[in-house]
């Protein structure tokens, strides 16, 4: 079966194995599967201009017997407004009523920032078709499907819930259970767009905070390259050069940029690779490794992947697909939020000396993503038999 598909490439370690997730799954049901990348970027390059879409589009149905958009955070308004189908993907009804070719739609996730001005009716109207359109149209379980039945209509009834494959691993790959937690890194998440910033409750402030509990920590682990340059070239907020120890992990452009704390000072170790993204869940396993016993997670994907890999984690959430993956699997008081509690560095310090010090807490963390990991190798099976039958 030859498979195209959309998703953003090589920015994002989360992206990277979501999208490898999909493609195991596959390759799990399928026998001879082979894959054709069709980066995203190059659709935002012509403002998913529909008639070039449709161009690409026909281009890539020639070539391949259906098409996969996903995994990632693919369903959103925020700048993406802009584009000419008035988000994200480069669908409406112009460009779907042109395509032939099969859409299997796997596992996406709704990503709204707070602040930011949400999906518009028109773009509202461009994923009521691509839902419509699609063989199998799928979310990813952190509050998605909640969000979209807020504002969809009756095409809500075709869209199912699946598991981000981030929470998906294989037996080998998950950590056993551990008593003392000695080893503690934070995950940095980091926008340029300062509005963003504000909304996610990253003012100066809270960034200094989020700076000192980086420096306390035993490591720095990143996903993104502006995570990382943030972290490592700059202060974040500051002008002034400055480095931070601690270990960030980034998947960019063929490059994993690594950065490890030694007794007398950081140095740097870059280990290179040519095709980042064939290599994401062997990374993955490699830096959230066995010398990992605590995660604080800013980002969706730390999350997802601590809570998959058996690694206790700790949410600073800064947006809703964060506290609401805690709400819905009763992660809660295991999360602060930097908007929404009123002491969020306080309740985190409290969380942090307590998941190390109360084997109850830490226990019933345990038993929570058991509880998790279990509902979403279910959700995520019976999508993936679905697509099977379907095609």
């Amino acid at each position: 079966m030859k498979i195209a598909q959309l998703a953003v490439y090589n920015t994002n370690l989360g992206d990277n194995i979501a999208i490898k997730g999909v493609r195991d799954a596959f390759e799990e049901r399928f026998s001879h599967c082979s894959w054709e990348d069709v980066n995203l970027p190059e659709f935002h390059g012509i403002g998913n201009n529909p008639q070039k879409s449709i161009e690409k589009f026909k281009e890539i149905e020639a070539k391949n017997d259906v098409l996969v958009v996903g995994g990632c955070g693919l369903i959103e308004g925020n700048s993406a407004s802009k584009h000419d189908t008035k988000w994200k993907l480069p669908f409406n009804d112009e460009v779907l009523s042109s395509l032939e070719i099969p859409i299997i739609v796997c596992g996406i996730g709704y990503n709204q920032f707070r602040g930011q001005k949400p999906l518009t009716k028109q773009g509202i109207s461009s994923l009521d078709a691509l839902i419509r359109k699609s063989k199998l149209f799928s979310v990813r379980n952190d509050g998605t499907y909640e969000a979209l039945h807020s504002i969809l209509d009756d095409s809500i009834n075709n869209v199912l819930e699946t598991a981000d494959a981030g929470l998906i691993f294989n037996e080998s790959d998950i950590h056993l259970r551990k008593s003392k937690l000695e080893h503690t890194y934070l995950n940095f998440v980091w926008n340029a767009n300062p509005d963003i910033r504000t909304g996610r409750g990253m003012g100066k402030k809270n960034v200094k905070k989020l700076i000192d509990l980086g420096t306390r920590s035993t490591g720095v682990i990143h996903h993104t390259v502006k995570g990382f340059s943030a972290w490592t070239s700059r202060s974040p907020g500051n002008s002034s050069s400055k480095l931070f120890p601690g270990r960030a992990v980034q998947t960019s452009l063929g490059q994993l940029l690594l950065l490890k704390t030694e007794r007398n000072g950081v140095t740097y170790g870059p280990c290179e690779f040519e095709t980042p993204f064939s290599r994401t869940a062997e990374q993955v396993n490699s830096h959230y490794g066995a010398d990992v016993d605590l995660v604080l997670a800013m980002h969706g994907h730390s999350q997802l992947i601590s809570v998959g890999k058996n690694v206790p984690m700790l949410s600073i959430s800064t947006q809703d697909k964060n506290l609401n993956f805690c709400k819905k699997y009763s992660f809660e008081e295991y999360c602060a939020d930097l908007i929404e509690d009123p002491e969020p560095f306080k309740k985190l310090d409290d969380m942090i000396e307590r998941i190390k010090t109360d084997k109850t807490y830490l226990e019933k963390w345990y038993n929570t993503r058991d509880e998790c990991v279990k509902h979403s190798k279910e959700i995520f099976n019976s999508f993936y038999d679905k697509v099977y039958k379907v095609l």
